[in-house]
C-alpha cells in the first residue's frame, strides 16, 4: 500500500505548481526524490518536506505528515508456569502495533480448547493487560490453559499473528504433614529425658476436597534437647512423673 503525494496548484508569477525542479526529503519509503507526483510507502509515521524550485531560481516548500498505523502482532510468547497449590502465577505477552487491547481467555481443557474470555473476577485479575494474573491456583486448575487476543486499531494479518501461543498452568499438591504424639504432652529434664516427637507425612489432599496451607510448623521442646525418653501414659501420663515414681520405688526397696 502506498499514497501519492503531488504538488500542484498555481502561484502568481511564478506558474503552475508542477512545473520547475522538486527535492524530496527524506528519501526512506519514497519511489523518487526529485519527481513529483511521488509514492510514499513509510514503514513508520513520517514528515516529508518537498522543495520546489522554479525556472527563475525562487524556492518554496512544504511538508506532509503520513501517519502510519501498525497491525497487531504478538513479539513475545506467554511461559508455561508451575506453582503450589495457594500461590500466584502470572502470564505475560509482548506485543507491537497501535493501539493495543489486551484479552486473555483460558481454556479448562488444556490447549486443544475451547476458550472463553477471562473476566476480572478471582482469582483472575489484570485480564485485560499484558500480564494476566492468577491468585490463588487451586489443585483443579492444573492443566488449565491460557492465551492472549491482542487488538489494535489496524486489523491483523492474515493468517492472523495478533494470536499468542497457548501456555500450561501445572498445581502441585502441598504436603500433608502430623506430628506425633498428638499431645497433650509433658516437658522433662533438660539433657535426661522428654518426649519424643516424629513428623508423618501424609498423602496429599484430594483434589476438590480439602485445601491446605503450606506454613512452617513450630513446636516446642521444653527441655531444648534433641535427647527422647520414654512414654509410658499409665497412671501418671508423663514421663518426668514417671520416673520419679520409679525412682521413689527403687529407693524404698
Amino acid at each position: 500500500m502506498h499514497i501519492i503525494l503531488n504538488v500542484g496548484g498555481t502561484v502568481a508569477g511564478t506558474g503552475p505548481q508542477s512545473t520547475g525542479t522538486f527535492l524530496w526529503s527524506p528519501a526512506l519509503g519514497l519511489s523518487s526524490t526529485t519527481s513529483n507526483p511521488v509514492a510514499a510507502s513509510p514503514m513508520n509515521t513520517t514528515t516529508y518536506t518537498v522543495v520546489r524550485t522554479t525556472a527563475a531560481g525562487c524556492q518554496a516548500s512544504a511538508q506532509v505528515t503520513i501517519t502510519v498505523n501498525k497491525r497487531p502482532v504478538v513479539t513475545a510468547q506467554p511461559a508455561n508456569q508451575v506453582r503450589c497449590v495457594g500461590n500466584t502465577a502470572t502470564f505475560t505477552v509482548g506485543a507491537t502495533g497501535t493501539g493495543l487491547t489486551y484479552q486473555w481467555q483460558v481454556s479448562t481443557a488444556g490447549c486443544a480448547g475451547p476458550w472463553t474470555n477471562l473476566t476480572n473476577i478471582a482469582p483472575y485479575s489484570n485480564v485485560t493487560t499484558a500480564t494476566l494474573t492468577v491468585n490463588p491456583v487451586t489443585q483443579l486448575m492444573s492443566g488449565y490453559a491460557y492465551r492472549c487476543i491482542v487488538s489494535g486499531t489496524c486489523a491483523p494479518f492474515i493468517p492472523p499473528t495478533n494470536v499468542s501461543n497457548c501456555a500450561t498452568l501445572t498445581v502441585n499438591a502441598n504436603p500433608n504433614i502430623a506430628v506425633n504424639p498428638v499431645g497433650p504432652v509433658c516437658g522433662g529434664v533438660a539433657g535426661i529425658n522428654g518426649t519424643a516427637l516424629s513428623v508423618v507425612a501424609g498423602a496429599p489432599p484430594v483434589p476438590g476436597n480439602v485445601t491446605v496451607n503450606s506454613g512452617a510448623i513450630n513446636v516446642s521442646i521444653p527441655d531444648g534437647t534433641g535427647a527422647a525418653g520414654y512414654y509410658e501414659p499409665d497412671h501418671c501420663g508423663c514421663t518426668s512423673q514417671c520416673n520419679d515414681y520409679r525412682d521413689q520405688g527403687e529407693h524404698e526397696h
